[in-house]
This record gives C-alpha cells, sequence and structure tokens, in this order.
C-alpha cells in the first residue's frame, strides 16, 4: 500500500471517520445521520441543547479531560462462571431500588462524572443493602470536595469512587443533607423546564454542615464504601459485574453527533471529538440484531429515550467499555 494512500486512510480517521463533517446541532447533521444506510440510529433535534454554548456550558470550558490511572485498581470477572441473559434491565430487576430509575440534570454544570458516579452509588447502595437503605447521594458533595477543584469546569470519577470509599457521601436529594443546587432547565421551550439561560454555575464551597432545618447530622449521614474499583474493558466482566452489584459509571468518548441522538442504538457516524462524558450502564439487550448497553444519561428526561440511551454493545463504542467504575458498599457504621 503506498504512502499516499496510507495518509488518506490516516485523514479519514481523524475527521470521524468520514470526510464529511457537518455543525455541532446543525440541521445537516441530524439528515446525513438519518440518512445513513447503517446507522442503527435516529438523530433529532433536542430540548437540551439549543446551540454550541450551551454544549459547552454543561459540558466544560477546559478541553477533553483525561482519565486518572492508577487509582482504582483492576478487576476481573474472567473465572466467575455465571449465566448471562440476553436482556437485562436493573429496573425490572431491582424494583425496591428507586434510585435506578431517576433521570437526573446535572444542569449548566460539568458535573456528569459526579452525578454518574453519586447515582451509580446510590444504586448499589440498595441493591447490596438489600433494599433496606434507599438513598440518593450527594454529587454536590464530589463536585465541591473531591481533589480536582475545578467544580462545575471539569472532574474526575475516578476521584469520585476515591472519596465515597475514603470520606463517605450524604445524602443530596431535595430533602437530603446537600441537595444539588442547579435546577434542571432546556432549551427549546419544551414547557418540561424552566429554560437555562446564559449562566454557567459555580461549584460552592465544600461544606462539612448539612443545610439548615435537616435532621441528622453530616458525619451522621455519611455512607462509605467498602472497595472501589475499575473492571477490565470485557464486555462479558462488565455484564457480570452488573447482574452481581448493580448498575455501573462508565466513561464515553461524545462525538459531535451524540448530542442529537433520539432513538435506536447509537454508534458514532460522524462528527468530531468533543468531550469525555460519564453515564450509568444500567442494563443490556438486543435490537434489530444489533447488541447494545442500556444507559442512563444526565441530561433531563427531554434527551433521547426519555433520558436514557442504547450504544453498540461489544465493540468498545466510544470507548464505552474502556473506563468501567464501580464498588462495593460498606453497609457497618463508622466512628469517624
Amino acid at each position: 500500500m503506498s504512502l499516499f494512500i496510507l495518509l488518506i486512510y490516516f485523514l479519514i480517521y481523524l475527521n470521524g471517520y468520514n470526510l464529511v463533517q457537518f455543525n455541532l446541532l446543525s440541521d445537516e447533521l441530524i439528515q446525513y445521520v438519518n440518512n445513513y444506510p447503517s446507522a442503527g440510529w435516529k438523530a433529532s433535534k433536542q430540548n437540551r441543547f439549543k446551540s454550541i454554548s450551551d454544549v459547552y456550558n454543561t459540558l466544560g470550558h477546559y478541553g477533553i479531560r483525561r482519565f486518572k490511572q492508577g487509582i482504582l485498581p483492576i478487576v476481573s470477572h474472567e473465572d466467575k462462571n455465571i449465566e448471562l441473559p440476553d436482556y437485562f434491565d436493573s429496573r425490572e430487576q431491582w424494583k425496591d431500588c428507586p434510585s435506578i430509575n431517576i433521570i437526573h440534570d446535572q444542569s449548566k454544570c460539568d458535573s456528569g462524572w459526579a452525578v454518574a458516579s453519586a447515582v451509580s452509588i446510590s444504586d448499589r447502595t440498595c441493591i447490596q443493602t438489600n433494599g433496606t437503605i434507599k438513598v440518593q447521594l450527594s454529587a454536590i458533595e464530589l463536585i465541591s470536595c473531591t481533589k480536582n477543584k475545578l467544580g462545575c469546569q471539569i472532574g474526575y470519577s475516578e476521584f469520585a469512587w476515591d472519596y465515597w470509599l475514603k470520606n463517605g457521601l450524604v445524602t443530596g436529594d431535595s430533602t437530603g443533607c446537600l441537595p444539588y443546587p442547579f435546577p434542571k432547565c432546556d432549551h427549546r421551550s419544551s414547557n418540561s423546564y424552566p429554560k437555562c439561560g446564559y449562566i454557567t454555575y459555580t461549584a460552592p464551597p465544600c461544606e462539612k454542615t448539612c443545610r439548615s432545618g435537616y435532621p441528622i447530622p453530616y458525619m451522621a449521614d455519611k455512607h462509605y464504601g467498602k472497595t472501589i474499583y475499575r473492571l477490565r474493558p470485557n464486555e462479558s466482566d462488565i455484564r457480570k459485574e452488573i447482574i452481581m452489584n448493580g448498575p455501573v459509571e462508565a466513561g464515553i468518548f461524545v462525538h459531535s453527533d451524540f448530542f442529537n441522538y433520539k432513538s435506536g442504538v447509537y454508534k458514532h457516524i460522524i462528527g468530531r471529538l468533543v468531550t469525555i462524558h460519564s453515564v450509568r450502564i444500567i442494563g443490556w439487550g438486543i435490537e434489530n440484531d444489533i447488541p447494545y448497553w442500556l444507559c442512563a444519561n444526565s441530561w433531563n428526561e427531554d434527551w433521547g429515550l426519555n433520558g436514557y440511551f442504547k450504544i453498540l454493545r461489544g465493540s468498545n463504542e466510544c470507548e464505552i467499555e474502556s473506563f468501567v467504575n464501580a464498588g462495593k458498599v460498606d453497609d457497618k457504621p463508622r466512628s469517624d
């Protein structure tokens, strides 16, 4: 193969596997995806994003974050003999754990890493205590108190899991110790939520006391992890982890076309890499002979499949299987 042909292949790779490029959120991009013969999914205008500035106000201005290596040990489930069904949905498996069903909205704060981690930990707290502890743990505590110190600008999910292990998390629902302070919003007047406006939120300082009127002391409200780990990048291992211990938090490389996802099994068709985001994987299935992961996003219910999306499973689409974090709950009270 000539050097010239190799160069052409390299340029195609750099341009998102297609030399044709469209602006983020554009009608042309949506039309291209919907006319693509083997796309497997449909794109549309989404209430959650109206302009490119909306995207960056939600996902940060610090560029593409990197994953922190060496914080979480790598775990393999290769030796575990577990029968894996073709379809699995945590919402159906653990109906007594309400946090699994909640779709959050990170609002105009780059906090997907914190929201996905906090909700995955909340799910696992309920599941691993057989439904005796039903909580929504605080994402804002992670945003304000973890090591990265950049609040709503950028964060690292590895630090979130490490914080839960070492410091614990308090409750974070609307009636909890440290509720999420930023409201759900939309940009296209769907009337579901107020308009987002043009403010990029700033994370509050790290608080060591609960909100006024909350009846439980801050330290007494803490919930801790016993072990934390990253799954090796293996489809079967991830499925085994979910079926044994509950939803996981996963990193995903977000390209331009993902923002307009509406239905079907997503795979990257066109557009450049915009950011790295975090989501929950809550199950899997097969649609039109295409295997998929069932994921919960944090862009409210107006986006995608009522806040959820399906993404190609088994081929590490958008690195969805590369950075999967999980942990086990410490259900024994701590004196600290």
